[in-house]
This record gives C-alpha cells, structure tokens and sequence, in this order.
C-alpha cells in the first residue's frame, strides 16, 4: 500500500499521483473520495472563505480525481454525509460541507464524460456502524457500471435515493 499527501483541491498535483499509480500498478480499478474541511460556525459567522474551503475541499478534489483518471475503472464512490443529504438538525454551521454532499449527489447522477465504471454519491448516516457501513459499501461497489446513482446508507436501511 502507499500513501501520498497531496492537496486533493490541486489537479495537477493529483494527476501527477494518479500517473505513479498507473505507472507502478498499470491500472486504476477504483477510488474512494471521502475529503472534507468540516468548520462549523454559525451563520451569521460563516466566511465566505470558510465555505469555500468546505466546499472546494470535497468538490474540486472530486473533480481532480475525475480529470486525472485514463479510461475505464470499475468504481468511483463519493463519500458524502448526512447534512445536505437530509438537512439535519444538530449539524449547524455545516453550509459548505453541505452544499458540498449536494454537489457530490449531483455529480454522481450526472457524470460528464459517462465513464465506464459505477459512480456512486454515497451519503452517510452518522449512527450507522462501521462494520455495517463497509458491508453496504462494498455492496454498493459490486453493482454493475450504468448510471450515476446516489446511495443513502443508514443505521435503518440502504439503498438508493
């Protein structure tokens, strides 16, 4: 396994990973993009720039992940969450970070280039337990390629949205 620190915001520092990826390896099967900025602050003391970095973090890094892919791959998972999802109570001061799991949704269902592998916007429930969660994502991952879906995994049930 190897680990790499890069701004995932950063496309061609990202491309530049990818590329050693397919150099060292020949191919990509899969990613799992799952970055965030959490800052949680009250409206009223929301920045501007606090809601872009939420929002960049997770949405420019799932673009830079896209732009630095070469054909196919069997899966791309957007590891989103509740709020934004569902609009949660208690998850106040998230406006970036939801707006970004929105975002993640839409980019899942409307994948540009309709790449070869399956796209999945997954939103996570918070209560959900891990054990159970990697069982439903790993079931999420195994359905076969078409069109861009979004999963809302939950302590209660699974399935699509």
């Amino acid at each position: 396994m190897h680990y790499h620190a890069v701004d995932v915001r950063n496309t061609a520092a990202v491309s530049g990973v990818l590329g050693e990826v397919y150099v060292r390896a020949g191919r990509l099967d899969g990613v799992i993009h799952g970055a965030g900025a959490l800052a949680g602050r009250a409206s009223g003391d929301k920045t501007p720039e606090s809601f872009a970095h939420a929002y960049t973090t997770r949405v420019d890094g799932a673009r830079a992940l896209a732009a630095g892919l070469r054909g196919s791959f069997r899966f791309f998972v957007l590891l989103g969450g509740l709020p934004g999802a569902r609009g949660v109570p208690g998850f106040r001061g998230l406006a970036g970070y939801a707006a970004a799991n929105d975002a993640y949704d839409a980019l899942a269902t409307q994948w540009p280039d309709a790449p070869a592998g399956r796209v999945v916007g997954i939103d996570w429930d918070t209560a959900i337990e891990p054990e159970r969660g990697v069982g439903m994502l790993l079931a999420e991952i195994a359905k076969p390629a078409g069109p861009g879906q979004v999963a809302y995994l939950s302590a209660l049930s699974g399935g699509q949205r």
